[in-house]
């Protein structure tokens, strides 16, 4: 699918395919919603086992109730710095 000439594959709400894809560097794209919200239980997306990657921002916006949108794209291995 990758390879054809078809559109954008995107995949929402299913974790196990998006770590599928990730763990064969088939992600071009992350479109990450992050809401305002502490829940403390769940599935995580960047689950253990995950291969560390950096990502370069492409985009970023809040909206009014305070949701962050942000596009990014995978940029190689990740450098680790302090703050």
């Amino acid at each position: 699918l990758k390879a054809s000439d078809g559109g954008n594959i995107n995949v929402v709400g299913s974790g196990d395919l998006a770590q599928t894809l990730m763990h064969h560097g088939l992600v071009d794209e992350y479109r990450l919603t992050t809401h305002p919200v502490i829940i403390g239980t769940g599935r995580r997306l960047f689950a253990d086992g995950a291969i560390p990657t950096a990502l370069e921002p492409v985009s970023v916006s809040t909206t009014k109730g305070g949701t962050v949108l942000g596009v990014y794209r995978p940029n190689g291995k990740p450098s680790y710095d302090s703050y």
